[in-house]
This record gives structure tokens, C-alpha cells and sequence, in this order.
């Protein structure tokens, strides 16, 4: 019969000696035979359960789930069928991070930061946020939203503002669908200006620069309100700032 040394099974399986120690510290695995010079030695049914553990963690596996799999070898179907599970929610979450970040990508090499752009958009849809849930016009009240029996989680995505420039109240709407919501806002083309702000006082500075610069028609000298959003996606990278972005544009709005 043919022994390997533990060095010999780490390059083999591609694992530090730590790891190897600790497997067999938790009884995963014990060396075939110690060799007179203290050398532990492996065979190939050792190896087969370094693999065997080697690819339940992989899975997603603890190595308490592990050892319990070992020991009960009525329950390897079940557990297998368990891991399957797990691997297809990992599947399905690793596939939602994939679209969420070439969703991140896409706005991000489409930002122009503080300048003023003609940009066609798509329809788009919301759904105001309801005034218990929030303190002032704008500011999620958490408190109030964490006793919600149903959250809807899109509240932390992309928040827009319709903000009315005659009364200057403003109303906050969260991304909806077709199906479900109380202003859309229609496919067209958009003066668009992003940016970084702070704080409030850098918002209004920006926004009222972003109306000097947008060119209006003499139809409509001025408009009646704008569209304030965060760019949240985006966002994630800068620590004190948020990215903004303001549009005005002939699109109608129900």
C-alpha cells in the first residue's frame, strides 16, 4: 500500500498544513499510521475524505454539518439533496449580485458628474412612500419602518423626489413597476445633471445651477417641477457623500 506524507497530501489537495492539523484536530480525519519518525502518513481512503470534506465546505457545509454527515450515513442522501439547496440559493444570490453589479457599472459609465446632459430615458415607474414613514418630506423614519409587517426593501433603492418649483413641497416616490404604482414617468429626453452633495445645502446649490443651465424653450421658459434622485448603487463607494441626480424633460407625469 502506497503512503503520502501530510506535505504530500497539502500540495496534493491544494491546502496549508493548518488546515490539514485542524481537520484532524476536529476528528475528521485521522492519518492512516504514524510513521517511527512521526511523520503521519495517508492513503488513499484519507485522501478521498479530505476531498469529500474539501467539497461539502465548498458547498456551503459547516464542519459540524460535516462530521454529523460521517457519522450518520443513512442521512448522506438527505444531506446531499440539502446541499443542492443551498448550492441553488447560492446560485440564485450570486446571480442577483451579478446583476446588481452590472447595474452599478452601467449607471456609473453613464454619470457625468457636474455637467448638464441631454439623456433619453426609458418609462420609468413609482410609488410615493407613505407619510407615516417618513419624518419631514424626504427622511425615512426607521422606526416607523421596521415595524412594518410587509417592508418593501426597494424604499433603500434609488429614491426619487418630484419637486414642485411653484410651492416648493416636494414628494417622495420609491421604483415601482407598471403594475403597481401612482407616477410614471414617460420615455424621453431628459436634461440630466449628477453630482456629489453632503448635505443638504449642496443639493439646493446644485439644483438651482442645474436650472440655469437647462435649455428651456420659450414655450417653457421655466418648469413647473424637476426630478431629484440618489444614485444609491453608485453611492456605495463614496463614504460622506451621496451621487444625486436632477432631471427636467417633456415627459409626462401621471
Amino acid at each position: 500500500m502506497t503512503y503520502v506524507t501530510s506535505g504530500e497530501v497539502c500540495k496534493l489537495l491544494n491546502i496549508t498544513k493548518y488546515t490539514l492539523r485542524h481537520y484532524i484536530e476536529q476528528d475528521l480525519v485521522r492519518p492512516a499510521k504514524v510513521a517511527q519518525n512521526g511523520y503521519q502518513l495517508f492513503n488513499e481512503k484519507e485522501i478521498y475524505t479530505l476531498y469529500q470534506i474539501l467539497f461539502l465546505k465548498k458547498a456551503g457545509f459547516s464542519l459540524k454539518d460535516i462530521s454529523e454527515t460521517f457519522s450518520n450515513e443513512q442521512s448522506i442522501t438527505l444531506s446531499y439533496q440539502e446541499m443542492l439547496g443551498q448550492v441553488e440559493k447560492q446560485i440564485q444570490e450570486l446571480s442577483e449580485v451579478k446583476q446588481r453589479l452590472e447595474h452599478m457599472l452601467s449607471i456609473q459609465n453613464s454619470l457625468h458628474l457636474n455637467k448638464t446632459t441631454i439623456q433619453d430615458r426609458p418609462i420609468r415607474y413609482l410609488k410615493q412612500i407613505p407619510h407615516h414613514l417618513l419624518k419631514g418630506e424626504t427622511e425615512l423614519d426607521f422606526k416607523q419602518i421596521v415595524h412594518q409587517k410587509e417592508l418593501d426593501l426597494s424604499l433603500f433603492e434609488e429614491r426619487y423626489y418630484v419637486i414642485n418649483l411653484q410651492d416648493d413641497t416636494t414628494i417622495s416616490y420609491y421604483v415601482s413597476n407598471e403594475h403597481d404604482y401612482d407616477v410614471r414617468l414617460d420615455a424621453g429626453s431628459y436634461a440630466v445633471k449628477s453630482f456629489l452633495a453632503g448635505d443638504e445645502e449642496k443639493v439646493i446649490e446644485e439644483i438651482e445651477a442645474f436650472l440655469h443651465e437647462v435649455p428651456f424653450t420659450q414655450e417653457s421658459a421655466q418648469p413647473s417641477s424637476i426630478i431629484l434622485y440618489e444614485n444609491v448603487p453608485v453611492s456605495v463607494t463614496y463614504q460622506n457623500s451621496m451621487v444625486y441626480t436632477v432631471e427636467q424633460g417633456a415627459g409626462n407625469r401621471r
